[in-house]
């Protein structure tokens, strides 16, 4: 792994620490501004959207892992496209999510170093 792709791996591990955590201000950080999210049910959220319903500790889930393997980085310039498998364990009032999908997320570079333009999540519904 080349030291771009490490930087870039480092930067996407710290948005599922951050997401786990509840740690709004480290995601406000990662997630570009103009970030836009595709949830696993086909739900187009702003930044904003996403941190008040994925990372608000008071009325989002409560998240016990999000665990990321099968990562792959494919850089093109200032643009890096990240897919990855992702393992959720979460709850959310009295449901519980237990669940594996595959993700896709656009990172660019930018001044304030690589940020997160845009994220797509499909669940995995049968054994690969």
């Amino acid at each position: 792994m080349n030291p771009i792709e490490q930087q870039i791996i480092g930067v996407v591990q710290a948005r599922s620490a951050a997401l786990v955590a509840g740690d709004v201000p480290a995601l406000e950080r990662i997630l570009h501004p103009e970030f836009i999210y595709v949830n696993s049910q086909g739900i187009k959220t702003t930044r904003a959207e996403y941190l008040g319903r994925f990372a608000n500790p008071d009325g989002g889930p409560k998240w016990e892992k999000q665990d990321l393997s099968e990562i792959e980085i494919h850089v093109h310039g200032d643009t890096a496209i990240v897919t990855c498998r992702v393992h959720d364990v979460a709850h959310w009032g009295e449901h519980h999510l237990d669940s594996e999908f595959r993700s896709t997320f656009v990172y660019i570079q930018s001044a304030d170093g690589w940020r997160c333009v845009a994220g797509h999540t499909s669940e995995i519904v049968v054994e690969e």
